[in-house]
């Protein structure tokens, strides 16, 4: 039963982790560190057996823990790239949306099209907000936000 229980919180301190890696968290952010940390200690010392037994647990917990912050920030970077290679389609996209339509979507799931900035736990990274005279769309990481509107490209704003 403990080593289910065990088991469980490991599972879930990886997903944590790799949901804070997707979302663009750096690997120097407190808040990360000291989830892993203190997760990984904890099922470091709850684990039963002998101290060797808890230290090779504790380094195993702890790599997976690093390979699942990884997985989240490929994915992460994975979907800021696409943003920056296809994003300008999409302002293509809703050119057309409203040249056929006269008015721009709600929201760009209207446009019945593959949208850059997918990512596997969380949604796009891409943001759009559709204005009175338009619409903005843009998507970020921890450095760089781009922006665009229906009458400017994609700029790069620090």
């Amino acid at each position: 039963m403990r080593k289910n229980i065990l088991f469980i919180l490991a599972i879930l301190l990886i997903g944590i982790i790799f949901w804070m890696g997707e979302g663009g968290a750096l690997l120097i952010d407190p808040l990360l560190i000291t989830i892993a940390l203190v997760g990984s200690c904890i099922i470091t010392i709850s684990f039963p057996g002998s101290f060797l037994k808890k230290v090779l647990v504790g380094l195993g917990v702890l790599a997976i823990t690093v390979a699942a912050y990884f997985g989240g920030a490929y994915s992460f970077n994975n979907a800021y790239n696409e943003c920056i290679v296809r994003g300008e389609s999409v302002r293509g996209q809703l050119a057309e949306y409203y040249s056929k339509n006269k008015h721009y979507p709600e929201n760009l799931n209207q446009l019945n099209s593959s949208l850059p900035g997918t990512r596997i736990l969380r949604p796009t990274i891409l943001n759009y907000k559709k204005t009175q005279d338009g619409y903005d769309l843009s998507f970020q990481d921890w450095l760089v936000e781009f922006k665009a509107t229906q009458s400017v490209p994609f700029m790069a704003h620090k």
